[in-house]
């Protein structure tokens, strides 16, 4: 058992790392690209991006919630061996990253699809998480 956690440990390490070096760079990448624009509003960055610069940021939101669950889950089994329950701190970094991923998940589905596909790909992606979502936690409560 002790091999395995070490093993999956080095795993984690490893694209957590990845992760927060792809971080760094897509912040600067975009924050050179507002800047070199002058977009400073919420509305001018979300609307109208060019597709590269759409797919940056919402790259950008799902790794970001790729990493806040990942660092959530390292802090928790470095802590307390995995052993015990998650702190309403871990766990707090664990549905923000959850929520941040799904959504990022989503809009990348939706930017892929859409062109082809329509609409319906994201939407139904998303009516199965949030029905597994709410079926697990129905389940749990009775």
């Amino acid at each position: 058992m002790q091999k395995l956690n070490f093993i999956l440990e080095q795993i984690n390490a490893s694209v957590s790392l990845l992760t927060f070096f792809f971080l760094c760079w897509c912040s600067w990448y975009l924050w050179e690209f507002f800047a070199y624009r002058g977009i400073y509003s919420w509305r001018t960055a979300i609307v109208g991006l060019p597709p590269a610069i759409g797919l940056a940021m919402i790259l950008y939101v799902e790794k970001t919630g790729s990493f806040m669950t990942r660092a959530a889950v390292w802090v928790w089994r470095l802590t307390t061996g995995g052993i015990e329950p998650f702190t309403e701190t871990e766990k707090g970094f664990l549905f923000a990253g959850s929520f941040l991923s799904g959504v990022g998940i989503l809009l990348l589905i939706r930017i892929l699809s859409r062109p082809r596909f329509g609409e319906w790909p994201w939407i139904a992606s998303g009516i199965v998480a949030y029905g597994y979502v709410l079926t697990s936690v129905l389940i749990k409560i009775m």
